[in-house]
Order: structure tokens, then sequence, then C-alpha cells
């Protein structure tokens, strides 16, 4: 039986260096698990930053878009808050 691949979202709208470090444990995340699904949910201000990021699979700026994708991919119980 396969196992359903992990959803991650990191949260990050500080400044540019929590951004930056929390880009390091993108690719951390996916190191250990490479099939896994890494959302960054960002301010507008840095979410170039975060989609130039190889580790990101799909930058967020907005919350009811991220709500949005979370209900599409089936993925229950978690909130960008």
């Amino acid at each position: 039986m396969t196992q359903p691949v992990k959803h991650w979202i990191l949260q990050r709208i500080g400044g540019l260096g929590d951004v930056c470090m929390a880009l390091c444990a993108c690719q951390a995340l996916r190191r250990t698990d490479p099939a896994c699904v890494i959302w960054f949910f960002t301010s507008p201000r840095y979410a170039r930053v975060a989609a130039a990021c190889p580790f990101v699979d799909e930058v967020f700026t907005d919350p009811h878009l991220l709500e949005e994708a979370l209900r599409e991919t089936s993925v229950r119980g978690l909130s960008p808050t």
C-alpha cells in the first residue's frame, strides 16, 4: 500500500532573513521526503525570493488562495494562520 504524499506549508512573513532561513528548512524537508509537496506562504514583498527556491512547489501570498488550494487537494485540518 502506498503512503499518501505529505503536504508541508511553511509560513514566513517577517523579514528577508526569516524567509531565507525558512527556505533552508524547505531544502531539509525535500531531502528527507523527496515526494512531499512544499507550499510557502509569505508576504508579496518576498514572494519572488520564495518562488526562486527550487525546493518550493508553490508560493502563496493570499490566505484565501491558500485555503482554496487546501480544499482542492483534500488536505484537511490545516490553516494559514
